[in-house]
């Protein structure tokens, strides 16, 4: 659809290394498809949409702002495994729907928000993931899991933002180097709040957790990154207005995940559309005017 549109231009495999002012445009700069191959465009307007470090990354590099430390967030994530007594045994589908077939939300005394999950069918997923995450030796975990499969459900589940605590900074040789830590909030009393309400929610449908069921997981490997290059009120040089523009850099806005300032345990991929959109709407307004 949009190579129907004139104007567009798609140029694929491109990796785009620096923005740089000129007269009233930007300069976009970076290498080809092929070794040695380097190429500019220029725009009045850039929309920045690189991923949160991708982006934070160029942002930082055209403000020359080495050494600044920028604070992002993430939901933290954890797996689950629970086990339905009456189905263990039974007979495996021949079909299955490998995406999540049911949604849960949590509220847990000390988290900052709810807690959103999703649980899916193991059918679906590479029995090497399974065994993976089992405490039995590979072959027990092989011969548990062709008994156990008919009856047993895994999971995910995200928290706030709020209990992620990264950074980013900028070296100077243009490269970034990216810290992943949890907020001091989320320590082991709450993640054992967020363990008994996942069970206790889990029993009332008729599901055990299993034992070694719950496996948080380390900081930064949700891939739910948001907040490097935030829409505040009073942005400072590398954070964005309201209408996503970059302080600092005239005509460059932000329309991912780096634009807001923190993330729901929900997953926030419509938001990001919603908000990219709303932001083109402000440029082409602009580029009208």
């Amino acid at each position: 659809m949009l190579a129907r549109q004139p104007g567009f231009t798609h140029l694929p495999g491109r990796f785009v290394t620096e923005l740089t002012p000129t007269p009233n445009r930007w300069a976009v700069r970076g290498n080809g498809p092929s070794s040695g191959d380097h190429f500019e465009i220029s725009a009045r307007h850039i929309a920045l949409a690189c991923g949160p470090i991708g982006t934070a990354t160029l942002v930082l590099r055209a403000l020359r702002l080495a050494g600044t430390e920028v604070r992002f967030c993430s939901c933290p994530p954890a797996a689950f495994a629970v086990i339905q007594p009456g189905l263990v045994g039974g007979a495996i589908p021949e079909r299955v729907f490998a995406a999540a077939q049911l949604s849960i939300v949590l509220h847990v005394d000390g988290a900052p928000g709810p807690i959103f999950g999703n649980i899916f069918s193991p059918a679906g997923l590479p029995v090497s993931e399974l065994i993976a995450r089992s405490p039995l030796p590979a072959r027990s975990s092989m011969a548990f899991f062709r008994w156990a499969m008919p009856g047993l459900l895994v999971g995910n589940i995200f928290m706030p933002s709020e209990l992620s605590d990264h950074r980013l900074m900028l070296r100077a040789d243009g490269g970034v180097d990216v810290t992943w830590r949890y907020a001091s909030a989320l320590d082991d009393r709450l993640t054992r709040n967020v363990r008994r309400a996942l069970g206790s929610a889990m029993r009332s449908c008729g599901a055990w957790l299993m034992p070694a069921g719950f496996k948080p997981d380390s900081p930064g490997s949700d891939m739910h990154y948001a907040g490097t290059v935030p829409m505040l009120a009073d942005p400072a040089v590398h954070q964005a207005t309201h209408e996503g523009e970059v302080r600092g850099l005239p005509g460059v806005f932000v329309i991912d995940g780096a634009a807001l300032p923190s993330l729901p345990a929900k997953a926030h991929t419509l938001t990001i559309m919603a908000n990219a959109d709303r932001i083109a709407g402000i440029m082409d307004r602009r580029l009208k005017g």
